[in-house]
C-alpha cells in the first residue's frame, strides 16, 4: 500500500508570524510539543519555518560567561522572521 504526505501530514498547524518573539516560538513549541513552526504572512501565505535547531542556533553558548542574562536578552528581542 502507498501512502501520501496527506496521510501523514498535520492538519491542524499551529502557525507564527514574522514578528513573533523568539520566545514566544519556544513557548508554542514546548506547549504543542513540536518541533517546527511555520512562519506565515498576515495574508497567510508560508514565508518560512522556524526549527527547535533554529532556536538553538540563535542562542549564545551556555558556556558563555553571561549566558543566562545573553539568553534572555535573544529570545526577548530576536523576531521568528528576523
Amino acid at each position: 500500500m502507498k501512502h501520501t504526505v496527506a496521510d501523514r501530514m498535520s492538519s491542524d498547524v499551529i502557525v507564527a508570524y514574522p514578528t513573533l518573539q523568539l520566545a514566544e516560538a519556544v513557548r508554542l513549541m514546548r506547549l504543542n510539543k513540536i518541533r517546527h513552526l511555520c512562519v506565515v504572512s498576515a495574508a497567510g501565505q508560508l514565508v518560512g519555518i522556524v526549527s527547535d535547531r533554529d532556536v538553538s542556533r540563535a542562542l549564545p553558548s551556555v558556556l558563555s560567561e553571561n549566558a543566562g542574562a545573553e539568553f534572555t536578552r535573544v529570545l526577548e528581542t530576536t523576531r521568528v522572521g528576523h
